[in-house]
C-alpha cells in the first residue's frame, strides 16, 4: 500500500513521469521562445525606431543646414544690395545737399547785389511821383537835380535786369524763389522810375501798379498798408522782404521751409508779368 506523498512506482509510473517531463520540457521551450521572440520583437522595434529617428533627424539637420545656408546667402546679397542703395542714396543726398547750400549763396549774392537800387526806392518814397516825372520832362534843371541826387545808374541800374535768380531756383524753396522775385521787381520797377525823372522822359511805362499788388500778396499781413500809403509805404515793404528771406534761406539750412502754398498766387502773378515784358 502506497502512503500519502509517495510516488508511484513501476512501468506504468515511470511512463507517466517521462511523459510530464517531455511537457514540461515543451513548455518550458515554447515559454523561451516565445519570451525570445518578444525580446527580438522589441530590440528590432527599438532599433528600427532608433534608425529612423537618426535618419530623420539627419535629414532634418541638413535641411535646416541648407536654410541656414540659402538665409545667410540671402542676408548677403540682401546687405549688399542695401549697402551700395545706401551708399548712393546717401553720395546723392550729399551731392544734393551742397548744390542746395551752393543755391542759397547764390540767392543771397543777388539779394546784395540789388542793394545799391534801395536808394531809388527811398528817394521815390519821399516825392510824388507823377508831379515830378511832368517837371523832368519840361525842365532840364529838374533832370540835373534827380541826376546829382540819384546818380546817372550806369551802375547801379544794370544789376536789377542782368541778374539771374532762375538759376538757382530748383534748389531753393519757392518761398525763397519768389520773396527774391519780388524784392528784384520792386527795385527794378523803382530805378526804371528814377531813370525816367532823370532823363525826363514823358509818362510813366513801369509797372508800378503790379509791383504793389506783388507786394501785397507777398505780404499779406502789411497788404492794407501797401494799398493805402504806396510808393511811401515802399522802404518798410522792402525791410520785411528782406528779414522774411533771410528766415527763409536760415529754415532751408536748418532743413525747415516754410509753406509754399501761401506763394502760389505770388507765383502766377509772376509768371504773367514776366509773359507780358517777353
Amino acid at each position: 500500500m502506497r502512503r500519502f506523498g509517495q510516488l508511484p512506482t513501476g512501468p506504468r509510473a515511470l511512463y507517466d513521469r517521462g511523459l510530464m517531463m517531455n511537457w514540461i520540457d515543451w513548455l518550458g521551450s515554447a515559454a523561451f521562445s516565445t519570451l525570445a521572440i518578444s525580446v527580438i520583437a522589441w530590440l528590432s522595434r527599438t532599433w528600427i525606431a532608433t534608425r529612423l529617428t537618426s535618419s530623420i533627424r539627419y535629414e532634418f539637420d541638413e535641411k535646416i543646414e541648407s536654410l541656414k545656408s540659402d538665409l545667410r546667402q540671402k542676408e548677403a546679397q540682401v546687405e549688399a544690395l542695401r549697402s551700395g542703395g545706401l551708399a548712393a542714396m546717401i553720395a546723392r543726398q550729399s551731392k544734393l545737399e551742397e548744390r542746395r547750400i551752393l543755391a542759397i549763396e547764390e540767392l543771397w549774392s543777388a539779394f546784395h547785389s540789388l542793394g545799391p537800387l534801395r536808394k531809388y526806392v527811398v528817394l521815390l518814397s519821399a516825392i510824388d511821383f507823377d508831379e515830378a516825372l511832368q517837371s523832368s520832362s519840361r525842365d532840364a534843371d529838374t533832370r540835373r537835380l534827380f541826376t546829382m541826387v540819384g546818380g546817372d545808374g550806369t551802375k547801379d541800374i544794370p544789376p536789377a535786369f542782368t541778374l539771374d535768380v532762375w538759376k538757382p531756383r530748383p534748389f531753393v524753396s519757392e518761398a525763397a524763389w519768389i520773396l527774391i522775385s519780388v524784392y528784384q521787381a520792386t527795385l527794378s520797377v523803382a530805378a526804371l522810375r528814377y531813370h525816367q525823372l532823370r532823363v525826363g522822359i514823358d509818362g510813366d511805362f513801369t509797372n508800378f501798379d503790379q509791383v504793389i499788388l506783388l507786394l501785397q500778396m507777398a505780404l499779406p499781413d502789411l497788404a492794407e498798408s501797401i494799398r493805402e500809403k504806396g510808393a511811401s509805404f515802399l522802404p518798410k515793404a522792402l525791410t520785411h522782404l528782406e528779414e522774411r528771406l533771410l528766415t527763409e534761406l536760415k529754415n532751408m539750412l536748418g532743413g525747415r521751409e516754410s509753406d509754399d502754398t501761401n506763394f502760389a498766387q505770388v507765383k502766377a502773378i509772376l509768371q504773367k508779368i514776366q509773359s507780358e515784358n517777353e
